[in-house]
C-alpha cells in the first residue's frame, strides 16, 4: 500500500509542475502554426484532441486542421483495436475554386514480445528468434483515460496568442502497458524536446511484464499456442529473456516509405505542403539506466501475416519492431514522434516529463 500511495504523490507531483509551467516553453517560430485546441474523451477508452488555424492573403484563404484521436477496446479505422491517430487536412478557398487534400496516419501498438536472442543478431527478429511469450495489447479492451491541460501564451507575427497543451495518459486495465501523449497548440519545449502544433509525443512505458501478478496468464493460452493468437502467455522464467514491442504505422491512400535523412523514421508522401510521419529515438529507459533500442522495418505483407490482421485494402503501412537491449526489465520508457516530419531527429527518450516520471517509478519499485 505505501508504494502505491508514494506512485501516486509522484504522479500529482508531476501533474502539479506541468500545470505550473515548469516543463513547457513555447518557442517562437513564426512560420510554425497555431492552434485552437478541443479535447474530448466521452467514449470510454478513447480520447480526441483536434486544432485548428486560418490563415489569410490578399488572394485566398488556407483552413487547416490537426488532430489527434487514441482508440482502445473498440473497432477501429484501421482494423486494429488499439490505435493512436493523426489526422491532418487543409482547405484552400481562391476565387472560383475550392480545393481539399487530407490523410490519415495510425501508430498502433500490437504485441509485447518476450524473446531469447538465438540467431546472432541484436533484437528480435521475426520467425528467428526463440519467442517465449507475448501479450496481444489490442486484446487489453478499453484503456483508461487521464488527462491535464495547461494555458501557453506567445507571440506570432507581432501578435499575442494563447493556446493549450495537453498531457493525456491511456493506461491498460492491469497498469502493464501504457502511453503518455504531449499535444499543443504552438511550437514549445518540453523538458528539452520540441514539438509543434501537428506534432504529438508519445513516451510508452512497460511495467511489470515479469510480475505474474500483473501479467497473468489468459485462459488456455501458452508459449504453444498458434503464436500471438491468445492475449497472454504470462511471463517465462528464462534467465536469458528479453523484451520488444511490435508496432504498425498504417495510413490511408497514401504510400508509406522510408525518410531519406532519418533512418528512424517513416513518412508519408502526398499532395499536402507537409510531410505526415512517425520518428522514434534508438534509445529507451530502463530503472533509470539509458539502453539501446535495435529497430526493425517489415514489408506491410509481413506486417499481415504477423498477426492475420485484415487491413482494408486502401491502406499501406509497415510493422516496426523496437526491441529493448536488457535482460529481463521491470521498467522500460520509450517515446516516438507521431505527426509532421521535419528534418532533424527525435530527441532522446531521458529528455521528456514522462520519461523523468518513469525514471522515478522505476527508481521507486525497486526499493520496494
Amino acid at each position: 500500500m505505501l508504494k502505491y500511495l508514494l506512485v501516486l504523490i509522484l504522479i500529482l507531483h508531476y501533474v502539479n509542475s506541468m500545470e505550473q509551467g515548469e516543463f513547457v516553453k513555447v518557442i517562437s517560430k513564426d512560420d510554425d502554426s497555431i492552434r485552437s485546441l478541443t479535447y474530448s474523451d466521452l467514449i470510454p477508452g478513447t480520447f480526441y484532441v483536434s486544432g485548428k488555424t486560418l490563415l489569410f492573403d490578399n488572394h485566398s484563404t488556407s483552413i487547416d486542421t490537426s488532430a489527434f484521436y487514441f482508440s482502445s477496446g473498440l473497432a477501429s479505422l484501421f482494423g486494429l483495436p488499439l490505435s493512436y491517430y493523426y489526422a491532418y487536412s487543409e482547405t484552400n478557398v481562391e476565387p472560383g475554386n475550392i480545393s481539399s487534400n487530407g490523410v490519415v496516419s495510425a501508430f498502433a501498438p500490437a504485441v509485447i514480445v518476450e524473446y531469447e536472442e538465438t540467431n546472432g543478431e541484436e533484437g528480435y527478429q521475426l520467425d528467428q528468434d526463440t519467442v517465449l511469450g507475448w501479450i496481444r495489447l489490442d486484446l487489453y479492451g478499453g484503456f483508461d483515460i487521464e488527462s491535464t491541460s495547461q494555458d501557453v501564451s506567445g507571440t506570432k507575427n507581432g501578435k499575442d496568442f494563447t493556446t493549450k497543451v495537453y498531457n493525456i495518459t491511456a493506461t491498460s486495465p492491469n497498469g502493464l502497458f501504457g502511453m503518455r501523449f504531449i499535444v499543443p497548440g504552438a511550437s514549445i519545449e518540453v523538458d528539452g524536446t520540441e514539438l509543434n502544433a501537428n506534432q504529438s509525443k508519445s513516451d510508452i512505458f512497460i511495467n511489470g511484464y515479469y510480475d505474474s501478478s500483473i501479467n497473468d496468464k489468459s485462459l488456455l493460452c501458452s508459449v504453444n499456442s498458434p503464436q500471438f493468437s491468445c492475449q497472454s502467455t504470462g511471463p517465462s522464467g528464462n534467465a536469458n529473456s528479453r523484451l520488444a514491442l511490435a508496432t504498425f504505422f498504417l495510413t490511408k491512400e497514401y504510400n508509406v516509405n522510408a525518410a531519406t535523412f532519418n533512418p528512424r523514421a517513416l513518412k508519408i508522401k502526398g499532395k499536402l505542403d507537409i510531410e505526415i510521419g512517425l520518428s522514434w529515438v534508438d534509445k529507451a529507459n530502463i530503472k533509470g539506466v539509458e539502453v539501446k533500442v535495435h529497430s526493425s522495418v517489415q514489408a506491410f505483407n509481413n506486417g499481415k501475416k504477423f498477426l492475420n490482421t485484415k487491413f482494408n485494402s486502401k491502406f499501406s503501412g509497415q510493422l516496426i519492431i523496437f526491441s529493448f537491449d536488457g535482460v529481463r526489465p521491470d521498467n522500460i520508457v520509450y517515446d516516438p514522434v507521431q505527426g509532421e516530419i521535419v528534418d532533424s531527429e527525435p530527441s532522446s527518450a531521458s529528455k521528456s516529463i514522462i520519461s523523468s516520471l518513469l525514471i522515478l517509478f522505476a527508481v521507486l519499485f525497486s526499493l520496494f
